[in-house]
């Protein structure tokens, strides 16, 4: 092998070894932080809204919502219609009422986390609609 293939073989090395350390890396769960006390609140007066609560997490940058059920899918779906505040100690997420989509009077399931200023996240904590 001359000079000219061990270089390009080493640059070819070097190369793939810097695209694989230029990826960021995937952010972490930290299992040392959970949600406490997640909660369906049930659905505003004119139905157009649903709520749900949980105990506020110290440090939160996001939130993420995943829903399933309802007749409409067993798989968990990633679902962005929703907004969320604090009062006290307590996190309030109102989202789109997905009740007029319903399928067969199912009930739909929802799992939230919270993405840390740290960018590690709690695990999913999840409930069913009552």
């Amino acid at each position: 092998m001359n000079n000219h293939s061990k270089f390009s073989i080493i640059s070819i090395a070097l190369a793939i070894i810097a695209l694989f350390a230029a990826l960021p890396m995937q952010a972490q769960t930290n299992n040392s932080v959970t949600i406490n006390n997640l909660t369906y609140d049930g659905e505003s007066q004119n139905r157009q809204y649903m709520y749900l609560s949980w105990d506020t997490v110290a440090n939160t940058q996001s939130v993420k919502l995943q829903v399933r059920g309802g007749g409409i899918s067993d798989a968990w779906g990633t679902f962005n219609g929703f907004t969320t505040s604090t009062s006290g100690n307590e996190t309030i997420m109102q989202l789109d009422n997905l009740a007029h989509f319903r399928v067969l009077d199912r009930k739909f399931w929802f799992r939230v986390k919270v993405v840390l200023t740290t960018s590690a996240s709690t695990p999913w904590a999840s409930v069913q609609e009552s």
